[in-house]
């Protein structure tokens, strides 16, 4: 795992992100793994010590907790599956957990933000549909397409 248990939580993530990321490609990650670096993350977030507001530091923390859980999904939720779905109990209430974290983030973003960023609504709508909420999912991601021909970059 990364980091030593001596570490808090945000430098255990990201070194277990920069391992999973940077790892030999014929070894795949599982999704605990990535989950891991989902719950290192928001009990970081979580914390009284974490700044709040627009700071850099944070928005890498929220995107590096969505990627993660996107990745945590891959492979795990086929298209037409939603983390409701999953079969094994312990890894299924750890995906769900983390997608309800990831969701928790993207909201936020959106909401506090302005939600100008259409990248943050494509991944935003990544959650939704992993979490079965196609409605909303599709809104999301007709938001991110508006957003981008607003700013002449055509659909994601």
């Amino acid at each position: 795992h990364g980091g030593s248990e001596t570490d808090g939580p945000a430098v255990r993530a990201l070194s277990l992100f920069g391992r999973l990321i940077f790892s030999d490609p014929s070894v795949v990650p599982q999704p605990r793994e990535w989950t891991e670096v989902v719950h290192l993350l928001y009990e970081h977030m979580s914390s009284p010590e974490y700044p709040r507001g627009w700071v850099i530091s944070s928005r890498i923390f929220e995107h590096i907790l969505v990627h993660a859980t996107l990745c945590a999904t891959d492979g795990v939720l086929p298209p037409d599956r939603s983390a409701e779905t999953v079969d094994e109990e312990e890894e299924g209430e750890d995906l769900r957990l983390a997608l309800q974290m990831a969701r928790t983030v993207c909201s936020a973003a959106v909401t506090l933000r302005g939600g100008s960023n259409p990248d943050v609504w494509w991944k935003y709508a990544a959650v939704l549909d992993a979490l079965g909420d196609g409605v909303r999912a599709e809104d999301a991601r007709a938001r991110s397409v508006a957003l981008r021909a607003g700013r002449g970059q055509g659909a994601h």
